[in-house]
């Protein structure tokens, strides 16, 4: 589950846009065998973090539930990991996307 704040503009009594305001962490693992020329398994770990905006229509097929989508996101990205040599690297970018990997579907309940 991740934290985000939305917005909602009304289009029609059923159908609306919202823009979602998140932050999303995340800490990843990679273990690899090395082969050559010394045999043995080295570890990296990458910590980061996303925040951004993701614009998105809700159509509510019923009072309470309501199908969404959303497209894209337009955020700050930042990680830190250790390279090679052991150096710490800092990594960080702006990022705009409206590529289908970016593409969610959801059903959600109003209470």
């Amino acid at each position: 589950m991740l934290p985000f704040v939305r917005g909602y503009w009304s289009l029609h009594q059923r159908l609306a846009l919202f823009g979602q305001a998140e932050y999303r962490y995340f800490k990843t693992t990679l273990e690899s065998i090395d082969e050559f020329p010394i045999t043995g398994t080295r570890k990296n770990e990458t910590n980061g973090y996303f925040v951004g905006v993701r614009p998105g229509v809700t159509y509510f097929i019923s009072d309470v539930i309501a199908l969404e989508a959303t497209l894209g996101s337009l955020g700050y990205l930042n990680s830190k990991f250790e390279n090679d040599q052991g150096r710490e690297v800092n990594a960080s970018s702006f990022d705009f996307s409206l590529n289908t990997d970016e593409l969610f579907f959801g059903l959600t309940l109003y209470f």
